[in-house]
This record gives structure tokens, C-alpha cells and sequence, in this order.
């Protein structure tokens, strides 16, 4: 009887994962095989996980990328000041080389682009030309290789389970996708104003000099030129 019930046990969870894998290829949340479907609503929520998805897959001729600096950037702007039909790709955190490394994806999948439009943060411009951040400890490399086998991690990946139902049930109930203004953006969580600003600000008592050394130059040097230029 234990062996019978261990593997009906077995047989059972394996039918379970098999069903979500399905649901997960079939949705497609983060847009790993194809582009998206105008029949089913999506949630834009994970950029390290569907940026590379939106890069390759979906159609655009400009592209909105950086750090934090260009969550709350408005595609719908982009696209009505300069005739175009644009991404929004932010990496939060992210150093120079993962930019531009997503950059040069972009440029190799899609001929189109005529206008990219990106923040340079001043405080990563002196770090290293290869650089990067603290989010590349747990970076889904999975789905930005060819390698159809490690694909696993995405079928079988929690977030992207949860993300493929609640498409499902946003499109059963005929709610709205994510659009590219509202991906990654924050501003709607704060109160912006003169009064803010004034209640919090401290002004400095006294000038700092600013001075860059020879290695700080160097990095800049090296960063801008392999990763902007």
C-alpha cells in the first residue's frame, strides 16, 4: 500500500507541475517564446524577468532604458512628441554594462529603432567598465541564453505561475494590461511639491570641492566609451 501511494503521490505532482508548465508556456507571461497576445491581458511588474521578453519579442521603434531614474518616464509622451511607437525597459540599480548589454540585445533583434532615450547616472559613471550591480547575485539568466533545457526554471518559476493566473483572471474579467507609463513607475505613491521638498531639505553649510583622481578617470574613460559611445 506505501508503495502504491508513493507513486500515485509522485504521478500526482507530476501532473501538477506538468499543468502549470502548460499554463505558464501557454500565457507566456514574460514573453520567453513569442510576443504578446492582444487577447490576453498582462501585468508588467518584473523587469529583469520580462525585459529581455519585451526587447525581443514586441513591435517598437524607441526605446525608454536606465535605472530607477526612467521608471516614472511616460512612453505615451515619447511616443505623441516625436511620432513613434516606444518601450519602456528600466533595471533598477543597474550599472552601465548591463544597460548597454541589453542595448546591444535590442539593436541585434530590432533594426527599427530610431530614437533611445536613457539616463546616465553621475554617481556610476567613475565605476568600472564591467561593473555590475548587486541585482546580478540573482539574475535569471535563463531567460536571456538559447539554452531551451534550463526553460525549466521559467515554466516551473513561482512568479511567473502567479503571473500567468492572474493574467487569466484579469482577462476573464476584462480588465486592462500594464501599459508602459504605468511599468515599474512609483510616482503615484508620493506627493510632489515645493512644500515637500522644503519641509526635508537641509542645505549645506559650506561648499564641497569635487576632485576626481587618476583611476576615477580612468573608469570613466573606459565606462562611457564601452558602454554609451
Amino acid at each position: 500500500m506505501s508503495k502504491k501511494f508513493v507513486i500515485i503521490s509522485i504521478g500526482l505532482s507530476l501532473l501538477i507541475l506538468l499543468f502549470f508548465a502548460i499554463v505558464v508556456f501557454i500565457i507566456d507571461p514574460y514573453f520567453h517564446y513569442r510576443k504578446h497576445s492582444s487577447s490576453v491581458v498582462y501585468i508588467l511588474d518584473n523587469e529583469r524577468y520580462q525585459n529581455d521578453g519585451i526587447i525581443k519579442q514586441f513591435d517598437y521603434d524607441a526605446i525608454i532604458t536606465g535605472t530607477s531614474m526612467v521608471e516614472n518616464f511616460k512612453v505615451s509622451e515619447l511616443n505623441d512628441l516625436f511620432n513613434v511607437n516606444g518601450i519602456k525597459v528600466a533595471f533598477a540599480g543597474a550599472m552601465f554594462k548591463e544597460i548597454n548589454d541589453n542595448l546591444s540585445i535590442a539593436t541585434e533583434n530590432n533594426k527599427n529603432i530610431k530614437i533611445i532615450i536613457r539616463c546616465l547616472d553621475l554617481y556610476k559613471l567613475n565605476e568600472p567598465k564591467d561593473a555590475m550591480s548587486h541585482e546580478m547575485d540573482n539574475y535569471p539568466i535563463y531567460m536571456y541564453d538559447d539554452n531551451k533545457y534550463n526553460d525549466i526554471n521559467y515554466l516551473l518559476n513561482r512568479g511567473a505561475i502567479v503571473n500567468a493566473f492572474e493574467s487569466i483572471f484579469k482577462t476573464v474579467t476584462k480588465q486592462e494590461s500594464t501599459s508602459f507609463d504605468d511599468y515599474s513607475a512609483w510616482y503615484n505613491k508620493y506627493t510632489f511639491s515645493k512644500e515637500v521638498v522644503d519641509s526635508k531639505y537641509v542645505r549645506a553649510t559650506k561648499k564641497t570641492p569635487y576632485s576626481i583622481n587618476e583611476n576615477d578617470y580612468k573608469n570613466t574613460f573606459e565606462n562611457i566609451k564601452q558602454n554609451v559611445t
